[in-house]
């Protein structure tokens, strides 16, 4: 019996193949591994520092007191009901489906950009008239404190890597699969579509107008509507945090509860951050960062 013999080369081909998978699993355990040295580089330090002490958990740097958590609360819920809104119009007007599965990436993009188009307008306009009646409340995101947002980032990156590593290693223990490194819908059609124009105006969106409009929704307002009503800095850090997690768990582009989970330690830190420095521009760098790092490792994986 005669057949086609063996690639001479297949023991070295099958040889560097396992040696690659050795390499990017060593590769893997050893960021990983720096990223728990880093944070708890992080807790220690800010520990010494006097941030994550009983005390240091209820500064507030702000002035959320100029009005009642009821007017937040309205303005945030404002800003929340726009976009949806703005998005269904377009859609509407346009006549795209609703449904975002049987939409283009065009489409897709076009109808994102009317929703976040009326809903920073509708955002800024009412930032802007709360900051006017309420100058110390940190509303104003000038130019250097996003740019120091985008260096703070530095500190959470490790906080948020090592609490989506044990999220995922939960996820994949009880229900013995591999969890999808890829979470978000957007980066998920930015891996399979790099080069698509209408998905990189979609990361586009992602990286600039989701952060600064989530971040006056999320932080400058409902932040400032439960720090102003139960008057402690960790009690609105959580809560506001509990509901930015929850909110990328329903809805259209929706996520996995172990990437919600990281996205809640996220959210801890720049909320932290904002009540720490007193001012909204760091969270909006921050989120900016996040945000532009994760489409730049979807567009590398």
């Amino acid at each position: 019996m005669t057949g086609s013999p063996l690639h001479p080369d297949l023991p070295l081909l099958l040889a560097a193949s396992s040696l690659d998978a050795v390499t990017d699993l060593l590769r893997a355990h050893a960021v990983m591994a720096a990223n728990v040295v880093a944070l708890v580089a992080v807790v220690v330090g800010l520990r010494l520092k006097g941030v994550l002490t009983a005390q240091g958990l209820t500064v507030v740097q702000r002035d959320v007191k100029a009005h009642h958590p009821l007017v937040w609360f309205a303005c945030a819920i404002l800003v929340w009901l726009t976009m949806p809104l703005a998005a269904g119009a377009a859609a509407e007007f346009l006549r795209i489906s609703s449904d975002p599965a049987s939409q283009s990436a065009r489409e897709q993009a076009t109808v994102l950009a009317a929703g976040y188009g009326l809903g920073l307008a509708v955002a800024v306009v009412l930032t802007y008239l709360l900051h006017a009646s309420a100058p110390r409340a940190g509303l104003f995101p000038s130019l250097g404190s996003i740019l120091a947002g985008i260096l703070t980032l530095a500190l959470a990156w490790p906080v948020v890597t090592c609490v989506g590593a044990l999220a995922t290693w939960v996820h994949a223990t009880w229900f013995g699969s591999v969890p999808d490194p890829v979470a978000h819908p957007t980066l998920k059609a930015l891996v399979e579509r790099k080069s698509d124009p209408w998905v990189l105006t979609q990361a586009g969106l992602a990286i600039i107008a989701a952060p600064i409009l989530e971040e006056i929704l999320y932080r400058g307002m409902l932040q400032s509507a439960l720090v102003a009503a139960f008057g402690r800095a960790w009690v609105g850090v959580l809560l506001t945090s509990a509901l930015f997690a929850a909110a990328h768990t329903v809805g259209q582009a929706t996520v996995p509860w172990y990437a919600a989970v990281a996205l809640f330690a996220l959210s801890c830190c720049i909320g932290l951050a904002l009540e720490r420095t007193g001012r909204l521009g760091v969270a909006i760098g921050m989120h900016v960062a996040f945000n532009a790092a994760n489409v730049l490792m979807a567009m590398h994986h």
